[in-house]
């Protein structure tokens, strides 16, 4: 892949967005030169309906220079994607002819781990309770099959991977919200059990919290504390014998802050060890 940045202030270089900005105008033109848009003010004749017609022309002239306008007012998306300087967009471009050898064939699917259940956790979580009369919880919008279930219970974990992998899935993709949060004690648990039922698993990073140097400090702790706890078992996704982590859209809000952890979090580790 070639990443061709546009220039600021120019016209984009793909023929093909100058294409459809040109097929744009064309049709804002004829949208209002044809009258598509011309309504009738009355039923029948009158005054007001005379005076219009009879400025008809410059109606006409009007709406050509209102197409020609809103043309030229249409953002250039060269100018509107141009990325900053030192941006992610300069980091993939820098990486764009890096080739991985031994990529793995893996079916994946996103796990979410926040559930909890009064008897183990003193509290629903996620669930908000559960009416076994209609099957249905509160604060979701399908009810398991087995019922509201924990999601750090053992054997409810054991139950959803050998159901997987009966259906094709080789691995999980769990949702994960900080060292120490209720998702990370079940990422752990989790990976145990992968280990011993050969099926995969990976962490879905969804929030970098904080703002400046410090959401960086605390994006770089996040990454390396992932990488050294689980980065070593058999059962995490790797490629290239790496870790794969997968980055939720609010992490990477931010294109320089990705960058910039990644950059970090690698010297801390001794070498780049993520994709």
């Amino acid at each position: 892949m070639t990443l061709i940045p546009p220039r600021d202030g120019m016209w984009p270089a793909s023929p093909a967005q100058n294409g459809r900005i040109f097929l744009y105008c064309i049709f804002l033109y004829l949208f209002f030169h044809t009258g598509f848009v011309r309504r009738p003010l009355l039923k029948s004749g009158s005054m007001q309906f005379k005076f219009i017609a009879g400025w008809n022309g410059s109606v006409k002239v009007i709406r050509i220079l209102a197409a020609l306008l809103l043309c030229w007012l249409t953002p250039r998306p060269g100018a509107a994607q141009a990325p900053a300087q030192g941006g992610l967009l300069d980091f993939i471009a820098a990486h764009r002819d890096r080739h991985f050898d031994g990529v793995p064939h893996e079916v994946l699917a996103f796990y979410y781990t926040w559930y909890g259940r009064p008897d183990r956790q003193g509290h629903w979580m996620h669930w908000g309770g559960e009416n076994l009369t209609n099957h249905s919880t509160p604060q979701t919008t399908h009810y398991p099959a087995r019922g509201a279930y924990d999601s750090q219970d053992p054997a409810v974990v054991d139950g959803h991977i050998l159901e997987a992998k009966s259906h094709g899935v080789s691995g999980f993709i769990a949702t994960w919200w900080g060292q120490g949060s209720y998702e990370d004690h079940s990422f752990a648990l989790l990976l145990a059990h992968a280990e011993q039922k050969d099926f995969k698993a990976s962490l879905y990073w969804e929030t970098a919290p904080g703002s400046g140097r410090e959401q960086i400090d605390l994006a770089i702790a996040d990454l390396v504390y992932m990488l050294s706890r689980y980065g070593a078992s058999k059962a995490f996704l790797k490629v290239d014998q790496k870790p794969v982590i997968f980055v939720y859209g609010r992490v990477m809000g931010q294109d320089r802050l990705l960058v910039d952890v990644l950059k970090f979090a690698a010297a801390k580790i001794g070498a780049p060890a993520t994709h």
